[in-house]
C-alpha cells in the first residue's frame, strides 16, 4: 500500500499526523485505512480531551474526459449520475468514531490510533 496523503500539524507541544493509506481512489466495499499519530513534543505531561475519525469521500471528475451535463439557456438540464455529484462536491461521510477520551501522554511519548471505515455500495468511487 502507498501513503496517499499526510496532514502534520502541531498544537501547544502536541503533534499530530494523519495518514490514510491506498492508491487514491476507493470503490464501493473497500476499507479506508487511516492512522492518527499524536506525539508530544514537551517536557511535562499533555492531556487532550478526545478526538474523533470520520471518513468523507468527494468526487472528483476531469472534465477534459467526461461530460458533465450543464443547465443549457432554455433550462434543460441533461441527467447522468455525474449531475448529482459535481466536481469536489462531497457526497458521503461516514459516522463520526470516538478514538479517545482523556488521553495522557507523558513527556516526549506517542501514541498511534487507527481507524477505517468501509465505502458504502450506494457511493461512487471515493477519491
Amino acid at each position: 500500500r502507498s501513503l496517499l496523503y499526510t496532514i502534520k500539524f502541531e498544537v501547544c507541544m502536541v503533534e499530530v499526523t494523519l495518514s490514510v493509506e491506498g492508491g487514491g481512489v476507493y470503490i464501493v466495499g473497500q476499507t479506508v485505512c487511516c492512522s492518527l499519530l499524536i506525539h508530544n513534543n514537551s517536557d511535562s505531561s499533555d492531556r487532550l480531551a478526545w478526538a474523533t475519525g470520520q471518513i468523507s469521500g468527494h468526487l472528483s471528475v476531469d472534465e477534459r474526459h467526461v461530460k458533465i451535463a450543464r443547465e443549457n439557456d432554455d433550462g434543460i438540464v441533461n441527467t447522468s449520475a455525474l449531475t448529482k455529484h459535481l466536481s469536489n462536491d462531497c457526497f458521503f461521510s461516514s459516522d463520526p468514531e470516538i478514538l479517545f477520551c482523556d488521553l495522557v501522554l507523558p513527556p516526549h511519548s506517542h501514541k498511534e490510533l487507527k481507524f477505517s471505515g468501509v465505502v458504502p455500495t450506494h457511493s461512487p468511487p471515493l477519491t
